[in-house]
Protein backbone atom coordinates (compact mmCIF):
# COMPACT_ATOMS: atom_id res chain seq x y z
CA UNK A 1 0.00 0.00 0.00
CA UNK A 2 1.86 3.37 -0.80
CA UNK A 3 1.45 6.39 1.97
CA UNK A 4 -1.39 8.30 1.90
CA UNK A 5 -0.59 11.46 0.46
CA UNK A 6 -2.32 15.27 1.49
CA UNK A 7 -4.10 16.77 -1.58
CA UNK A 8 -0.97 19.15 -2.05
CA UNK A 9 2.55 17.44 -2.24
CA UNK A 10 5.30 18.14 -4.66
CA UNK A 11 7.76 15.22 -5.97
CA UNK A 12 11.25 15.80 -5.13
CA UNK A 13 14.92 14.40 -6.20
CA UNK A 14 17.63 13.73 -3.78
CA UNK A 15 20.24 15.89 -5.04
CA UNK A 16 22.87 15.28 -2.41
CA UNK A 17 23.68 12.88 0.84
CA UNK A 18 26.00 14.33 3.53
CA UNK A 19 26.58 11.62 6.62
CA UNK A 20 28.45 12.64 9.41
CA UNK A 21 28.24 11.22 13.49
CA UNK A 22 25.19 9.27 12.68
CA UNK A 23 23.16 12.58 11.13
CA UNK A 24 22.09 12.20 7.31
CA UNK A 25 21.56 15.76 5.52
CA UNK A 26 19.53 15.55 2.60
CA UNK A 27 18.92 17.92 -0.09
CA UNK A 28 16.40 17.93 -1.96
CA UNK A 29 15.74 19.85 -5.42
CA UNK A 30 12.52 19.45 -8.20
CA UNK A 31 13.50 17.24 -10.67
CA UNK A 32 13.35 20.01 -13.45
CA UNK A 33 14.78 22.73 -11.34
CA UNK A 34 12.22 25.05 -10.23
CA UNK A 35 11.38 26.75 -7.41
CA UNK A 36 10.25 25.16 -4.27
CA UNK A 37 7.28 26.54 -2.37
CA UNK A 38 8.54 28.69 -0.10
CA UNK A 39 9.02 28.10 3.13
CA UNK A 40 9.95 30.34 6.94
CA UNK A 41 12.36 29.62 9.50
CA UNK A 42 11.00 27.15 11.87
CA UNK A 43 8.78 25.00 9.06
CA UNK A 44 9.14 21.21 8.46
CA UNK A 45 7.97 19.30 5.69
CA UNK A 46 6.64 15.68 5.57
CA UNK A 47 8.83 12.88 4.04
CA UNK A 48 6.36 9.84 2.34
CA UNK A 49 8.77 7.02 2.25
CA UNK A 50 8.75 4.08 0.31
CA UNK A 51 8.43 1.68 2.91
CA UNK A 52 4.87 3.09 3.92
CA UNK A 53 5.92 5.51 6.64
CA UNK A 54 5.01 9.52 6.60
CA UNK A 55 8.01 11.46 8.76
CA UNK A 56 7.93 14.91 9.86
CA UNK A 57 11.52 16.81 9.52
CA UNK A 58 12.54 20.16 9.97
CA UNK A 59 13.90 22.16 7.32
CA UNK A 60 17.35 23.53 7.80
CA UNK A 61 18.89 24.85 5.02
CA UNK A 62 18.53 28.82 4.08
CA UNK A 63 14.60 29.41 3.80
CA UNK A 64 16.25 32.17 0.98
CA UNK A 65 17.42 29.40 -1.23
CA UNK A 66 14.34 28.12 -3.18
CA UNK A 67 15.80 25.99 -5.17
CA UNK A 68 16.70 23.44 -2.40
CA UNK A 69 14.70 22.06 0.84
CA UNK A 70 17.21 20.32 3.41
CA UNK A 71 16.81 18.16 6.54
CA UNK A 72 18.68 16.24 9.00
CA UNK A 73 17.55 12.45 10.32
CA UNK A 74 19.30 11.45 12.88
CA UNK A 75 19.78 7.29 12.82
CA UNK A 76 17.13 6.35 15.17
CA UNK A 77 17.94 2.39 15.57
CA UNK A 78 14.73 2.00 18.37
CA UNK A 79 12.71 4.18 16.37
CA UNK A 80 9.66 2.97 13.90
CA UNK A 81 11.82 2.97 10.95
CA UNK A 82 11.88 6.07 9.31
CA UNK A 83 14.88 7.34 10.20
CA UNK A 84 16.92 3.84 9.06
CA UNK A 85 15.10 3.76 6.06
CA UNK A 86 16.79 7.56 5.26
CA UNK A 87 20.15 6.37 6.27
CA UNK A 88 19.88 3.15 4.47
CA UNK A 89 18.38 3.05 1.19
CA UNK A 90 17.91 6.70 0.14
CA UNK A 91 20.78 7.44 -2.44
CA UNK A 92 21.07 10.75 -4.65
CA UNK A 93 18.88 10.47 -8.15
CA UNK A 94 15.81 8.68 -5.30
CA UNK A 95 12.80 10.36 -6.16
CA UNK A 96 10.58 11.66 -3.10
CA UNK A 97 7.29 12.76 -2.48
CA UNK A 98 7.21 15.60 0.75
CA UNK A 99 4.30 17.90 1.29
CA UNK A 100 4.32 21.50 1.35
CA UNK A 101 6.11 23.36 4.41
CA UNK A 102 4.28 24.52 7.31
CA UNK A 103 5.41 25.85 10.85
CA UNK A 104 4.13 25.58 14.03
CA UNK A 105 6.92 26.81 15.09
CA UNK A 106 7.44 30.49 13.68
CA UNK A 107 9.89 32.72 15.03
CA UNK A 108 8.16 35.34 17.67
CA UNK A 109 8.21 38.75 16.10
CA UNK A 110 11.11 40.99 15.50
CA UNK A 111 12.90 40.75 18.73
CA UNK A 112 16.17 42.73 19.20
CA UNK A 113 17.83 39.36 20.81
CA UNK A 114 16.85 35.94 20.64
CA UNK A 115 18.06 33.25 22.75
CA UNK A 116 17.92 29.44 21.39
CA UNK A 117 18.31 26.43 23.34
CA UNK A 118 18.93 23.11 21.19
CA UNK A 119 19.08 19.27 22.53
CA UNK A 120 21.09 17.47 20.02
CA UNK A 121 19.25 17.33 16.43
CA UNK A 122 16.75 19.52 18.39
CA UNK A 123 19.24 22.47 17.03
CA UNK A 124 17.74 21.78 13.09
CA UNK A 125 14.54 24.41 13.14
CA UNK A 126 17.56 26.93 14.82
CA UNK A 127 19.72 26.50 12.00
CA UNK A 128 17.01 28.28 9.16
CA UNK A 129 16.33 30.91 11.72
CA UNK A 130 20.30 32.20 12.04
CA UNK A 131 20.48 32.28 8.48
CA UNK A 132 17.33 34.49 8.61
CA UNK A 133 19.46 36.49 11.43
CA UNK A 134 22.74 36.69 9.84
CA UNK A 135 20.83 38.13 6.96
CA UNK A 136 19.19 40.99 9.09
CA UNK A 137 22.15 41.74 11.47
CA UNK A 138 19.57 40.59 14.50
CA UNK A 139 21.69 39.32 17.44
CA UNK A 140 21.43 35.49 18.98
CA UNK A 141 22.74 33.03 21.25
CA UNK A 142 22.43 29.43 20.63
CA UNK A 143 23.11 26.93 23.79
CA UNK A 144 23.47 23.32 21.71
CA UNK A 145 23.80 20.86 24.36
CA UNK A 146 25.17 17.08 22.57
CA UNK A 147 26.67 14.01 23.50
CA UNK A 148 30.18 12.74 22.23
CA UNK A 149 29.89 14.76 18.57
CA UNK A 150 27.74 18.01 17.61
CA UNK A 151 25.38 17.25 14.77
CA UNK A 152 25.84 19.56 11.99
CA UNK A 153 29.27 20.95 12.54
CA UNK A 154 29.79 21.85 9.29
CA UNK A 155 26.84 23.84 8.73
CA UNK A 156 27.13 25.84 11.78
CA UNK A 157 30.50 26.64 10.83
CA UNK A 158 29.07 28.62 8.56
CA UNK A 159 26.60 30.71 11.02
CA UNK A 160 27.21 32.71 13.56
CA UNK A 161 28.24 36.54 11.67
CA UNK A 162 25.86 38.20 14.12
CA UNK A 163 25.13 35.69 16.58
CA UNK A 164 26.95 33.22 19.12
CA UNK A 165 26.94 29.81 19.14
CA UNK A 166 28.09 27.85 22.17
CA UNK A 167 28.28 24.52 22.39
CA UNK A 168 27.93 21.97 25.50
CA UNK A 169 29.20 18.42 26.14
CA UNK A 170 26.64 16.69 28.01
CA UNK A 171 29.63 14.68 29.75
CA UNK A 172 30.97 18.00 30.90
CA UNK A 173 28.29 20.91 31.34
CA UNK A 174 28.42 22.76 34.14
CA UNK A 175 26.09 25.13 33.33
CA UNK A 176 21.93 24.62 33.13
CA UNK A 177 19.21 26.53 30.99
CA UNK A 178 18.47 29.47 33.93
CA UNK A 179 22.13 29.66 33.75
CA UNK A 180 21.84 30.64 30.01
CA UNK A 181 19.17 32.41 29.81
CA UNK A 182 19.06 36.43 30.57
CA UNK A 183 16.91 38.08 32.70
CA UNK A 184 13.53 38.70 31.19
CA UNK A 185 13.12 42.02 28.81
CA UNK A 186 10.01 42.91 26.56
CA UNK A 187 12.74 42.72 23.38
CA UNK A 188 13.76 39.36 24.19
CA UNK A 189 13.06 35.53 22.94
CA UNK A 190 13.50 32.67 24.61
CA UNK A 191 13.18 29.03 22.20
CA UNK A 192 13.73 25.72 22.86
CA UNK A 193 14.09 22.32 21.14
CA UNK A 194 14.98 19.25 22.47
CA UNK A 195 14.44 16.08 24.52
CA UNK A 196 11.11 16.17 26.64
CA UNK A 197 13.32 16.67 30.09
CA UNK A 198 15.26 19.70 28.40
CA UNK A 199 11.87 21.16 27.74
CA UNK A 200 11.12 20.30 31.40
CA UNK A 201 13.78 22.11 32.32
CA UNK A 202 13.51 25.01 29.93
CA UNK A 203 9.29 25.38 31.05
CA UNK A 204 11.06 25.95 34.80
CA UNK A 205 13.99 28.49 33.48
CA UNK A 206 10.92 30.86 32.13
CA UNK A 207 8.29 30.34 34.43
CA UNK A 208 8.54 34.53 35.12
CA UNK A 209 8.77 35.16 31.30
CA UNK A 210 5.40 36.71 29.22
CA UNK A 211 4.70 33.86 27.31
CA UNK A 212 4.71 36.15 24.48
CA UNK A 213 8.32 35.82 24.97
CA UNK A 214 8.59 32.11 24.53
CA UNK A 215 8.02 29.33 22.32
CA UNK A 216 9.27 25.50 21.98
CA UNK A 217 8.67 22.55 19.79
CA UNK A 218 9.01 19.09 20.78
CA UNK A 219 10.70 16.73 18.28
CA UNK A 220 9.85 13.40 20.42
CA UNK A 221 5.81 13.29 21.53
CA UNK A 222 5.64 13.03 25.46
CA UNK A 223 3.23 9.88 26.43
CA UNK A 224 -0.37 11.14 26.50
CA UNK A 225 -3.06 9.95 28.64
CA UNK A 226 -5.44 7.38 27.17
CA UNK A 227 -8.54 8.40 25.42
CA UNK A 228 -11.91 7.69 27.98
CA UNK A 229 -14.51 8.99 26.42
CA UNK A 230 -17.23 7.32 23.36
CA UNK A 231 -18.18 10.04 21.27
CA UNK A 232 -19.43 11.04 17.94
CA UNK A 233 -18.12 12.90 15.21
CA UNK A 234 -20.26 14.64 12.84
CA UNK A 235 -19.15 15.62 9.59
CA UNK A 236 -20.82 18.70 8.55
CA UNK A 237 -19.69 19.00 4.76
CA UNK A 238 -20.03 15.28 3.76
CA UNK A 239 -22.92 14.72 6.86
CA UNK A 240 -21.45 11.39 7.71
CA UNK A 241 -21.31 10.36 11.67
CA UNK A 242 -18.34 8.34 12.62
CA UNK A 243 -18.36 6.61 15.96
CA UNK A 244 -14.94 7.39 18.16
CA UNK A 245 -15.40 4.34 20.55
CA UNK A 246 -13.41 4.68 24.16
CA UNK A 247 -9.87 4.44 23.35
CA UNK A 248 -9.68 5.55 19.80
CA UNK A 249 -8.03 8.54 18.46
CA UNK A 250 -10.47 10.92 16.29
CA UNK A 251 -8.08 10.42 13.45
CA UNK A 252 -8.38 6.48 13.84
CA UNK A 253 -12.08 6.69 13.72
CA UNK A 254 -11.66 8.69 10.23
CA UNK A 255 -9.40 6.47 8.93
CA UNK A 256 -11.34 3.50 9.57
CA UNK A 257 -14.66 5.25 7.86
CA UNK A 258 -12.86 6.25 4.44
CA UNK A 259 -11.84 9.61 5.55
CA UNK A 260 -9.08 11.15 4.34
CA UNK A 261 -7.46 13.32 6.99
CA UNK A 262 -3.55 14.24 6.36
CA UNK A 263 -1.18 12.33 9.31
CA UNK A 264 2.32 12.32 10.36
CA UNK A 265 3.84 12.40 13.89
CA UNK A 266 0.37 10.74 15.68
CA UNK A 267 1.57 12.70 18.55
CA UNK A 268 0.02 16.07 18.43
CA UNK A 269 3.65 17.72 17.38
CA UNK A 270 3.77 18.59 13.62
CA UNK A 271 -0.15 19.88 12.90
CA UNK A 272 -0.27 17.64 10.11
CA UNK A 273 -4.07 16.34 11.19
CA UNK A 274 -5.58 19.48 11.90
CA UNK A 275 -8.86 19.97 11.35
CA UNK A 276 -11.09 23.17 11.83
CA UNK A 277 -14.33 21.93 14.85
CA UNK A 278 -17.88 23.89 15.04
CA UNK A 279 -20.04 22.51 18.15
CA UNK A 280 -18.59 20.17 20.57
CA UNK A 281 -16.29 20.38 24.11
CA UNK A 282 -13.02 19.31 22.41
CA UNK A 283 -10.22 18.16 24.57
CA UNK A 284 -6.70 19.28 23.70
CA UNK A 285 -4.55 16.89 24.52
CA UNK A 286 -1.37 18.32 21.32
CA UNK A 287 1.54 20.55 22.10
CA UNK A 288 1.65 22.38 18.84
CA UNK A 289 -1.89 24.16 18.61
CA UNK A 290 -1.80 27.76 20.04
CA UNK A 291 -4.59 29.07 22.67
CA UNK A 292 -6.24 31.23 19.57
CA UNK A 293 -5.95 28.15 17.52
CA UNK A 294 -8.01 25.95 19.83
CA UNK A 295 -11.05 28.38 19.75
CA UNK A 296 -11.42 26.18 16.01
CA UNK A 297 -8.80 24.44 15.32
CA UNK A 298 -8.89 20.36 16.99
CA UNK A 299 -5.80 17.79 16.44
CA UNK A 300 -7.46 14.61 15.63
CA UNK A 301 -4.33 12.41 16.39
CA UNK A 302 -4.44 12.85 19.98
CA UNK A 303 -7.30 15.10 20.88
CA UNK A 304 -10.57 13.81 22.90
CA UNK A 305 -14.02 15.38 23.78
CA UNK A 306 -16.35 16.01 26.63
CA UNK A 307 -20.00 16.25 25.36
CA UNK A 308 -21.60 13.41 23.05
CA UNK A 309 -20.23 14.73 19.66
CA UNK A 310 -17.81 16.89 18.11
CA UNK A 311 -18.83 18.71 15.08
CA UNK A 312 -15.79 19.10 12.29
CA UNK A 313 -16.18 21.14 9.19
CA UNK A 314 -15.34 17.48 6.87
Amino acid sequence: MAPKRPIRYITTIVSDISDSAGVRLLSLRDPDGWELPPATPGSHIDLYLHNNLTRAYSLCGDPENQHQYQVAVKIDHQGRGGSKYIHNELQVGDFIDVSLPRNTFPLIRDGQKYVLVAGGIGVTPFIAMMYQFDRLRISYQLHLFYRDVPPLQSTLAQLGRYGQIVLHDRANACKTIPMLLPDPHEDTYALCCGPLRMMGDFDDAVQHWDSANVSKEFFVPPERPPLVNAYSLVLKKSGKTVAVPVGTTALEALEQAGVAVQSSCLGGVCGACKVEWLEGEPIHNDLCLSPADRRNQFMTCVGGCNSETLVLNL
